[in-house]
């Protein structure tokens, strides 16, 4: 497989329009990710206090139980070796990026999250636990789709 500059400069052409130049591509790449840091954390202090949850976890305790920390690491390495030999599909045969490859590409990141969702609800001392995570997953993902819808006209 070989990278081709030419064909990386018209993908990159495609999604960010051609008739911007490569500081404003910069100075809108540097504005997606500063307003999407700024929003998904200023999203994650209101559910905080909107639903009265002290969620301060680190990855390596995120866990609700041993059966939690099972389903997670289960679905978490066959939901990266699925999005890995999707992506070498679609990079191998030169395919245009379709439905058929763009809902489990698209699905795939989720699936740990929900995981914890369900057993958040089923397992976690404070009721609104799931709530926090299923609402802040939704709202960050909301947050960087618009955010990409603006700052990227070609998309």
């Amino acid at each position: 497989m070989e990278f081709s500059a030419f064909v990386a400069g018209v993908h990159l052409a495609a999604v960010v329009g051609s008739e911007l130049s490569e500081s404003e591509v910069a100075l809108r790449f540097i504005f997606f990710v500063g307003g999407s840091i700024a929003s998904i954390y200023l999203v994650d202090k209101v559910l905080k206090k909107i639903l009265k949850v002290e969620k301060n976890k680190s990855s390596t305790d995120s866990y609700v139980n041993d059966l939690h920390k099972k389903w997670d690491k289960i679905i978490s390495l066959w939901s990266g070796i699925a999005l890995t030999v999707i992506t070498f599909i679609l990079f191998n045969t030169n395919a245009s990026i379709n439905l058929f490859f763009l809902l489990p590409v698209a699905a795939l990141p989720f699936l740990p999250t929900i995981i914890q969702v369900g057993f958040e609800r089923k397992y976690a001392e404070n009721p609104n636990d799931y709530l926090y995570t299923l609402l802040g997953l939704g709202m960050s993902s909301g947050i960087i789709i618009t955010l990409l819808l603006i700052f990227s006209p070609g998309i």
